[in-house]
């Protein structure tokens, strides 16, 4: 199953349900893990503001996948490849685009989307 088809399981019990349904029995991320990805997240976006400016680059998510994903296993529990990387990240940034009342910035949101929608393949 891939990202995306798990992404519309994903619900945050503060926020509601983001899109499709909500699992009642869904496991969700470990609140320390999603606190470090966040960070990890964060970090790689002021690298990135830093490499290109306010500059929107297409080719965004690939860059931080290369340099998140060395990291991605001790948050995943396996080693992901750049390229699901890539995945997660653009289809966070789809689901937080189309979440107009998110109550998170986009760091925190892109952290829990992945961390509990990768949860629910593990329950």
């Amino acid at each position: 199953m891939k990202f995306r088809d798990l992404a519309l399981f994903f619900a945050t019990p503060w926020m509601g349900p983001i899109t499709g349904r909500l699992l009642t029995s869904r496991v969700m991320a470990d609140q320390d893990q999603v606190t470090q990805l966040r960070h990890l997240i964060a970090q790689t976006a002021r690298e990135h503001h830093e490499s290109h400016g306010s500059d929107p680059s297409p080719r965004w998510a690939e860059w931080y996948a290369t340099r998140l994903q060395p990291e991605m296993g001790s948050f995943v529990g396996f080693e992901p490849t750049v390229e699901e990387v890539t995945a997660w990240l653009q289809e966070a940034d789809e689901k937080f685009r189309a979440e107009e009342n998110s109550e998170l910035h986009w760091p925190a949101f892109y952290a829990e989307l992945i961390l509990d929608s990768l949860a629910v393949t593990e329950g």
